[in-house]
This record gives structure tokens, C-alpha cells and sequence, in this order.
């Protein structure tokens, strides 16, 4: 698998993306957790948090998708709400795993506080949604560099045809008249 590979099958571009992106997630946050002493059990925390934003971001490239050909404020205006929404569900699945693998830690926060913890995830997500929306406006441009240039060629081409067209009849002409 070649990087003009991946170029061309944006289905696998994406996926592999996806899984880098999340992968290296987890990594900086296990890195964090060593820096922070964390407990060993918080590896599974992590774990699921890169499982589940990776399987939680994979409906937003549908709807994004679908938002592509919109209006651009409609963009603007339903990717925030798709990404917090978004994070809100994805901290139900983080703070699930806290309480049962960090024992204590969900029964001392307020229920109401899922919306604080959902900002820092609503951020990650946004800037999730920032990359897939600069990496397909990307291609769109390179597509039309491609056609372009598709094009100028053709003209060109079609130009030497015609300039061959006009010199053909004038040599037989000439060489008629010099016999």
C-alpha cells in the first residue's frame, strides 16, 4: 500500500486515519497517565475512550458527508451540535468506565457534570470534524487541479491538431505548384 494509494481510495484513507488518529490518542493519553502517576486500571479507561471515539466518529463522516453539499452557515452551525452531542455521548461511555475501573471517581462528581467534562471532548471532536472537513476540501482541490490540467491539455492537443489540419493542405498546394 503506496501513499498514491491511499490518495485514490479515500474509503481507505479514511479508515486508515481513523485508526491512527484514535490510536495515537490513546498513546498521548497513556503518556499523560504515566506523567501523572495514574493507577494501572486507568489503561482500560483509555482504552475504551479510543474505542469508543473511534466508533462514535464514524456516524459523523456519514453526516458530514451529507453536510458537504449544504450551505456553508449550515456547516458552521451543525458541526458544533454534532460534536458536542457527539462528546456528550462519548462521555457517558468514558465516565462508565471510570466508575468501574476507578472505583470512587464517578460517585464523587454531580450528575450535571458531564456537560463540564464534555467540553475538553467537544474540542477533541471539533477538531476531529476540522481535519475531515480540511482533508476532503483538500481533495476536492486537487480534483479540480487534475481536471484542469486534463483540460488545458486537451486544448492543446486539440490546438497541434489543427495547426497540422491548416499545414497539411498548404505543402500539397506548394509541392503541386513546384512540380
Amino acid at each position: 500500500m503506496t501513499l498514491d494509494d491511499l490518495r485514490r481510495n479515500r474509503n481507505l484513507l479514511f479508515w486508515v486515519l481513523q485508526t491512527v488518529g484514535w490510536s495515537a490518542y490513546v498513546i498521548v493519553q497513556y503518556v499523560g497517565a504515566l506523567l501523572y502517576d495514574k493507577p494501572g486500571s486507568y489503561i482500560k479507561v483509555l482504552l475504551i475512550a479510543g474505542v469508543s471515539g473511534f466508533l462514535l466518529t464514524i456516524p459523523l463522516r456519514y453526516l458530514y458527508r451529507w453536510m458537504w453539499s449544504r450551505q456553508p452557515v449550515t456547516i458552521l452551525i451543525l458541526v458544533p451540535v454534532a460534536a458536542w452531542v457527539t462528546a456528550l455521548v462519548w462521555r457517558v461511555f468514558i465516565n462508565l468506565a471510570f466508575d468501574r475501573y476507578m472505583e470512587a471517581w464517578l460517585h464523587e462528581q454531580p450528575w450535571y457534570a458531564i456537560f463540564g467534562y464534555a467540553l475538553p471532548s467537544t474540542y477533541l471532536l471539533l477538531l476531529w470534524s476540522g481535519l475531515y472537513f480540511g482533508i476532503k476540501h483538500f481533495e476536492a482541490l486537487q480534483q479540480q487541479r487534475e481536471a484542469a490540467l486534463k483540460a488545458s491539455a486537451l486544448a492543446q492537443e486539440a490546438q497541434v491538431k489543427m495547426l497540422r489540419y491548416q499545414l497539411n493542405p498548404h505543402f500539397l498546394l506548394n509541392t503541386l505548384n513546384a512540380i
